[in-house]
């Protein structure tokens, strides 16, 4: 059994990330999965982008999403954790 196996679905507004129903402003949904063994073993977080408004171009989405990125973190390895980032839709 995992120490940690779990999801959570964001949504990129100009506000930046938000859970819970999607707001009428979102122009992503992306969600995040944490996996973690055990307590001794490093975290595995990856995301997945599930939807991108189709009225919103993906430069504009690409600009919105940079601009909160800090939330989403850095791929890669760094302090007991692994990031990964999917590709947005």
């Amino acid at each position: 059994m995992a120490w940690d196996d779990s999801e959570t679905e964001y949504h990129l507004t100009s506000r930046g990330w938000e859970t819970g129903d999607p707001p009428m402003d979102s122009v992503e949904t992306w969600v995040r999965h944490v996996y973690q063994a055990s307590s001794y073993s490093s975290e595995q977080v990856s995301w997945r982008c599930e939807w991108a408004d189709p009225n919103v171009t993906r430069d504009v989405r690409d600009e919105l999403r940079t601009k909160h990125s800090a939330f989403m973190g850095t791929p890669g390895r760094s302090a007991g954790r692994e990031t990964t980032i999917g590709e947005p839709r």
